[in-house]
């Protein structure tokens, strides 16, 4: 584990659990700010960061409490091909496409993440809010998007 005292940018490898990695940042006196590990109902302490992102980061921030802000800096991947990417640390969509939308939550897909760079805070940091959900923030996949994943795919594949 590498920490950026600076950007509070944590560089994990894909193979690490995130339980592991809470507690040597613990020790760090920072927190990777996921729901307790007390109260593990989503499981995350024992996936490792890789798995954590195919299953679209369960227990991490709220996008609506900052949309600024950032879970995942940066990633080295695997493409499903083989072919490597790279994404380095840099601020949210300030380079060019968001590519983190190809591995976040589409379970090995598209490839596989090898190494994260994830947002850590400090563990007295003060911690928005965000009012009640009122709409469904993780709606099905429509017929549409269906296809347009399938184009990617190959696309990709090419």
């Amino acid at each position: 584990m590498e920490i950026d005292r600076k950007s509070l940018l944590v560089h994990l490898s894909g193979n690490e659990t995130l339980g592991d990695a809470e507690k040597a940042l613990r020790a760090e006196g920072l927190t990777l700010g996921l729901a307790s590990a007390s109260n593990n109902a989503a499981g995350w302490t024992d996936c490792t960061v890789s798995q954590w992102i195919d299953r679209g980061g369960p227990s991490a921030r709220d996008l609506f409490q900052d949309p600024a802000s950032q879970t995942v800096a940066g990633f080295d991947a695997t493409l499903a091909d083989g072919r490597a990417l790279s994404v380095r640390p840099s601020p949210r969509r300030a380079v060019g496409p968001d590519l983190l939308p190809l591995f976040w939550g589409q379970d090995g897909r598209f490839g596989s993440v090898q190494a994260a760079w994830l947002l850590a805070q400090r563990l007295d940091a003060r911690v928005p809010t965000t009012a009640p959900c009122v709409f469904d923030r993780d709606p099905k996949v429509s017929a549409e998007e269906a296809e347009l994943l399938g184009l990617i795919a190959i696309a990709l594949s090419k």
